[in-house]
């Protein structure tokens, strides 16, 4: 989910399209390529080099090279933050709001199960949870 985020960040950060437009060479172009993205990582390598191709290509007084350095700049900052806040979360204790959802759906089919005349299903729904 987070990374869908930050995809949505960097499109409304384009102003002029020039990176997120499908019609052309994009950076989802860049993040469809092999090897399959597996960390956030992986994941702001493949934006990182994306931009550093277009800055590599790119003549210096152009659009192109200006925007793909202030949008490398921009990524490089909500990495940044991510990490920041990850840092926090681990630091402050905080737990994941994921586990609060799986607790109270464990609580419920606990007591769903505990109504239901059916041993084998119940049985069934104890080893699950276990």
């Amino acid at each position: 989910m987070m990374i869908y985020r930050v995809i949505d960040l960097i499109v409304r950060e384009d102003t002029f399209k020039l990176f997120t437009n499908r019609s052309g060479s994009s950076v989802f172009d860049a993040l469809e390529e092999a090897p399959r993205i597996k960390t956030v990582e992986d994941f702001e390598n493949r934006i990182r080099g994306y931009f550093n191709r277009i800055l590599q290509m790119a003549s210096e007084d152009s659009l192109y090279f200006n925007e793909a350095c202030r949008m490398l700049n921009f990524a490089e900052r909500v990495f940044k933050e991510l990490r920041e806040l990850n840092d926090f979360v681990i630091d402050s204790g905080i737990k994941n709001p994921m586990d609060d959802v799986v607790r109270m759906y464990e609580e419920s089919l606990k007591r769903f199960v505990e109504d239901v005349d059916a041993p084998v299903v119940r049985e069934h729904v104890k080893f699950i949870i276990s």
